[in-house]
């Protein structure tokens, strides 16, 4: 998940160190900071289910 307005790790660098990971999937959600846990919990819980629903 890619924090769009994160001060702590710039987004291009989010989305660079998923690129590496291999990641399936990236979410970016715009409006984002850091904790975009507290600020956007559905689209957090959301991707949590889908990442949860893939590994069955």
């Amino acid at each position: 998940m890619v924090a769009g307005v994160d001060k702590a790790i710039p987004a291009a660098v989010e989305r660079w160190d998923y690129q590496r990971a291999g990641a399936r999937r990236v979410v970016e959600v715009r409006g984002a900071s850091h904790v975009v846990m507290i600020g956007h919990p559905d689209v957090v819980e959301l991707l949590m289910e889908e990442a949860a629903a893939a590994t069955r």
